[in-house]
């Protein structure tokens, strides 16, 4: 059973959505999204960082760039789900920012699946 939830929650590293700043979503789209799918945006560039991470990537600028911009976008991801939930951002939130290996990134996802919320605090706000 959660082998089955894992493989719909989460995509594959293999085929991470974010590869660099160009794919960062508006600040506006990020609110219009449930926790579920800011927690598959966020593991996407949490796994994408890590390898960019890795002792054995090229540590020239531009890959340093990216690790910051990956920084930047979780924490706007973060930004977003603390204003959701008055102050404070979930800790598989907190675990993806601050994971640096993909195994990290992998242990924000069982927190994820962990977490007491509701289903109405995995929705994305109504409309205005």
């Amino acid at each position: 059973m959660l082998c089955a939830l894992a493989a719909l929650l989460v995509p594959r590293a293999s085929h991470a959505g974010w590869s660099g700043k160009q794919d960062d979503r508006p600040r506006s789209d990020l609110e219009a999204l449930t926790d579920k799918e800011l927690f598959n945006e966020a593991f996407d560039v949490c796994v994408q960082r890590a390898f960019l991470e890795k002792p054995s990537a090229d540590a020239s600028e531009p890959y340093r760039a990216a690790v910051a911009d990956a920084s930047t976008y979780l924490a706007a991801i973060s930004g977003v789900l603390v204003e959701r939930r008055g102050g404070k951002a979930p800790a598989w939130m907190t675990e993806l920012a601050d994971a640096h290996k993909v195994k990290e990134c992998q242990n924000a996802f069982r927190t994820f699946l962990a977490a007491d919320t509701t289903p109405k605090e995995r929705q994305a706000p109504p409309a205005q």
